[in-house]
């Protein structure tokens, strides 16, 4: 059958019109402030402090070995195995981890465990500051810190919730504090190199509880590192990436209603 004259533009319109907004849902779910470009080459840029910065907590030497031995192999693995697929070289490391499985076989399990690996070492790196500094000190005005209040009750409970996640990683992994695109604060896992940009959520605290990220100085002490790292703890970038998912929401979230409103669309 065909669309009565007139109407079947306005249908065509308003398919259109959806199709904008259904695009600006997914920049949503994929932008979160740049620590590497934004895509190939990529680089992942120098450590954002001396790598003897972090002691006593984090020793130069396992600092400059988790650097330079497991987060940059991960991007030039990432960068070689995409010189040879110019079609995928504009993705995002948001899109080669979600669109995985849209990738041609050959490069999946490569790319998967290199771009997860290449994000979750930057996050980390950028989530720890030089000891004693003002990012390691976390303002109780900051949006941040009214919604680990309002989530765990008390910063220390918070701390508490994320050791207790670390703890209790099974082998390789990462424990991470993230937000969800509205702003709730939930304290998850992942293994090896899975991210949580798979699920969506923006990170804000990343702590690598792989081996190498502390067995020179702790040997098998994961609770003892992770104690550590919270004296290291960047709540300066924490409170930037949160405040900037809330930010980015509500910008796409009031667009998208402007969209709507303006085009009358009923379905």
């Amino acid at each position: 059958m065909r669309a009565p004259d007139g109407q079947s533009d306005t249908i065509h319109g308003k398919m259109r019109i959806l199709l904008r907004m259904s695009e600006k849902l997914k920049i949503l779910k994929e932008e979160r402030p740049n620590m590497m470009n934004s895509n190939y080459p990529f680089q992942p840029g120098p450590l954002p402090y001396p790598k003897n910065a972090l002691e006593p907590y984090l020793d130069a030497q396992t600092v400059a070995l988790h650097y330079e031995m497991h987060f940059l192999p991960c991007v030039n693995t990432l960068n070689r195995t995409l010189r040879g697929y110019p079609s995928y070289q504009n993705w995002s490391i948001a899109r080669l981890v979600r669109g995985n499985r849209q990738l041609p076989f050959q490069i999946q399990t490569l790319i998967w465990h290199s771009a997860g690996g290449a994000f979750n070492h930057s996050v980390y790196f950028h989530s720890m500051a030089r000891p004693g500094s003002k990012e390691t000190r976390l303002s109780e005005d900051s949006r941040l810190y009214a919604a680990i209040i309002d989530r765990y009750g008390s910063v220390r409970s918070c701390l508490a919730r994320i050791k207790e996640c670390a703890v209790a990683q099974y082998g390789s992994g990462w424990c991470w504090l993230v937000s969800d695109r509205r702003g709730m604060l939930k304290i998850i896992s992942t293994s090896n190199q899975d991210t949580p940009l798979l699920f969506g959520f923006c990170p804000l605290i990343a702590l690598d509880v792989w081996e190498h990220a502390y067995y020179l100085k702790y040997q098998s002490r994961r609770g003892e590192y992770v104690d550590s790292f919270f004296q290291v703890l960047n709540w300066k970038a924490a409170e930037s990436s949160y405040q900037f998912r809330l930010t980015n929401f509500r910008e796409k979230k009031s667009q998208m209603l402007s969209d709507k409103t303006e085009s009358e669309i009923s379905i």
